[in-house]
């Protein structure tokens, strides 16, 4: 909604927009891990179309973090309706700073 208004007058226009991508990938990793910490992660997919929709989803890392489960997934997704993805994690090594 927008309002304006000047000393004698105001008015307002109302309309309804999209805020958001038509699949959302919410993946749910923790901010810390140790060196050989493994874990089973989720990742939701939202499909916020009005229509139902087929994806394939291939994911991918970098860095010391290895991804050991499968890393593509086929998946009939609802309407805003989300699915879930687990991917097993590792952390194989330490991340060096820069220099």
């Amino acid at each position: 909604m927008a309002v304006a208004y000047t000393d004698s007058k105001f008015g307002s226009a109302e309309n309804k927009i999209k805020v958001a991508d038509d699949l959302i990938l919410e993946p749910q990793v923790p901010r810390f891990l140790a060196v050989n910490d493994s874990l089973v992660t989720p990742v939701s997919l939202i499909n916020t179309t009005d229509k139902a929709a087929n994806v394939e989803v291939s994911i991918n890392v970098e860095g010391p973090l290895k991804i050991t489960s499968s890393t593509k997934k086929q998946f009939s997704l609802n309407l805003i309706q989300p699915e879930m993805l687990h991917l097993i994690l590792l952390l194989s090594h330490r991340l060096e700073p820069e220099k």
